[in-house]
């Protein structure tokens, strides 16, 4: 697997994924707490997240196959880079809402279709390459968390949220690319 061109680099796209899309969800909530929201309902709110999922993974199963992967993985990058340019212009229960229900959309378009093309990049090694995915998304996860913790904790949580739409923009600038290349 790390001899391979393709299944390294897949393992850090899913790095860089992990930080700025799993990496703000957790802090949504605390988001929303430190604006006034009771932990009741910040936890309502982020549920939106889950309801959302429930309504973009039918969608994007629809169009596998009928839509080039690469599409998919574009469309993903743009609505995390909504998702979370909303939460850098406010952070109130309405945005964070509608950011939770983009950032699932991101997750369904974007994150389902690497998992997919992690399968396929080694198919000799799929179940090491598939281990050394979940691990890189984990850490990007941890990383990302932490990262926006600390700047939550300083009061910078546009500035988090912020460089996460950077990060996506670019990573959605570099992986579209290279799945279009491989012929996805």
């Amino acid at each position: 697997m790390v001899r391979s061109r393709w299944g390294p680099l897949v393992c850090a796209f899913v790095f860089v994924e992990g930080i700025v899309i799993l990496g703000a969800l957790p802090l949504l909530p605390a988001v929303l707490q430190e604006g006034g929201t009771s932990v009741v309902a910040s936890g309502l709110v982020v549920a939106g997240y889950g309801a959302a999922m429930a309504l973009w993974t039918p969608a994007v199963k629809s169009l596998v196959g009928r839509v080039p992967a690469h599409v998919l993985m574009a469309v993903g990058a743009v609505l995390g880079v909504a998702g979370n340019l909303l939460l850098v212009l406010t952070t109130e229960p309405w945005s964070v809402l509608l950011a939770s229900v983009l950032l699932a959309g991101t997750w369904s378009f974007l994150h389902s279709t690497m998992q997919t093309w992690a399968t396929e990049v080694v198919p000799q090694a799929r179940a090491a390459m598939i281990s050394l995915f979940a691990t890189a998304l984990f850490l990007g996860s941890a990383i990302g968390t932490a990262a926006g913790s600390a700047l939550l904790g300083a009061d910078r949580v546009g500035l988090f949220f912020g460089l996460s739409a950077a990060g996506l923009a670019i990573l959605g600038a570099v992986v579209v690319p290279a799945r279009r290349s491989q012929g996805g």
